[in-house]
């Protein structure tokens, strides 16, 4: 073959037979070798991996965001505590020392403030009391901020009588279930007739309920049968 004719031939298959393939070869190669895909991250994983983590993140966020929210929704279904007689209170009026008091509810369920004179305190919740002495400082001054704090539960008192071995007066601080007073209280004795119990509970018009409560109910996996109530400030329990 002659030299045009070999020229000719190498021009047509891109160079020269043996010859390195040209630099825009190169680099189509290395860019296919080198896809998102298959490139590795620093961390060790694929690009793909990344995305994914990245992705995770985003929703993160809106995870936390439904925690908060249903964290503040248990927190509004807690009711409230109701402040009763003997109950110790920290009334604070914020730049007002003179008014800033420590009281006990007098059994009449009042209390004495200050230029606020006598306010009902017993039967509401300490934001609530808040807001009264509140609205009766506004007589004297454009702004006023308070702050109530139950110091002290005296208030929570119940009584176990009958065929128990420890019977009387319970102050209690934080709420307990009927099952918790009988323990509180040593058990019964051996001649109680434990499926006759009757929980006695005054309402508000003075008038009192009498629940029939059994210990079988009490302990009965059975949830339609669950009477295991919470007791109330006031209760009587009695075994007989």
């Amino acid at each position: 073959m002659g030299c045009a004719a070999l020229l000719a031939f190498n021009a047509l298959n891109g160079g020269a037979v043996g010859a390195e393939p040209s630099v825009a070869v190169k680099k189509g190669a290395q860019q296919q070798e080198n896809t998102p895909e298959d490139k590795p991250g620093k961390d060790g994983r694929a690009e793909k991996d990344k995305q994914e983590l990245r992705a995770d993140k985003d929703r993160k966020p809106d995870k936390e965001l439904r925690e908060i929210q249903d964290k503040k929704a248990s927190l509004a279904d807690v009711p409230e505590y109701v402040i009763g007689p003997e109950d110790i209170l920290e009334i604070s009026v914020w730049k007002n020392p003179e008014l800033s008091k420590v009281v006990a509810v007098r059994m009449d369920g009042r209390i004495s403030l200050p230029l606020v004179g006598d306010i009902q305190a017993a039967g509401i919740s300490p934001r609530e009391l808040k807001d009264a002495i509140v609205e009766r400082l506004k007589a004297y001054q454009d702004t006023a901020i308070a702050t109530v704090i139950v110091q002290d539960v005296m208030s929570y008192k119940v009584y176990i009588i009958g065929e128990v071995r420890t019977p009387g007066m319970y102050q209690l601080k934080t709420k307990t279930s009927v099952l918790q007073a009988i323990a509180l209280s040593g058990g019964f004795t051996q001649y109680a007739s434990k499926n006759k119990m009757v929980l006695v509970r005054r309402r508000s018009d003075g008038i009192d309920d009498r629940i029939n409560i059994s210990f079988n109910d009490l302990v009965s996996l059975d949830a339609k049968l669950d009477k295991n109530l919470i007791l109330k400030p006031g209760d009587t329990l009695f075994v007989p």
